[in-house]
């Protein structure tokens, strides 16, 4: 597996955020993107009161995915860098989370986005299918019980 730290560190963030209701589409600070930039760089802006990240003036998934290559610098360059992945990953992470929404945000479309995601990082990590699968495993574990709570 090609950076198993990073890939165990990112899996960790994604399905602790998920736990916690802290995941979710359509939403620069809370999509699988915005959870990995605070975790890495925790994005407090300039206002301490209404921190916003910079890195969604790079690339943002709405309809289509949007990519503006000449906001890569500054602060939106730091949010990204600071996840250890390359902004080409973080867009693959970013449009696989997001298209797994069909505009609808429920808890259950958020774990469709999170499949998503796992299978994308397994690609980049070169994972093989039996540790992707254990992602998966835990995840359910996670889903399964927040679903019994809901109910």
């Amino acid at each position: 597996m090609k950076n198993e730290k990073l890939y165990r560190k990112t899996v960790d963030i994604l399905l602790d955020a998920y736990n916690a209701g802290e995941l979710k589409h359509d939403s620069c600070m809370a999509c699988a993107v915005g959870n990995l930039v605070k975790a890495g760089s925790g994005f407090l802006g300039d206002d301490v009161y209404f921190p916003v990240p910079m890195w969604d003036r790079v690339f943002y998934t709405g309809y289509r995915q949007n990519y503006y290559p000449e906001e890569y610098t500054g602060r939106a360059k730091i949010e990204i860098d600071s996840t250890g992945y390359s902004l080409n990953d973080l867009m693959k992470i970013e449009q696989n989370f997001e298209s797994a929404s069909a505009l609808d945000y429920t808890k259950e479309t958020q774990y469709y986005g999170l499949c998503a995601v796992l299978d994308v990082l397994a690609k980049i990590h070169e994972a093989n299918s039996e540790e992707n699968e254990v992602e998966h495993t835990k995840l359910e574990t996670i889903y399964g019980r927040l679903s019994a709570q809901c109910v």
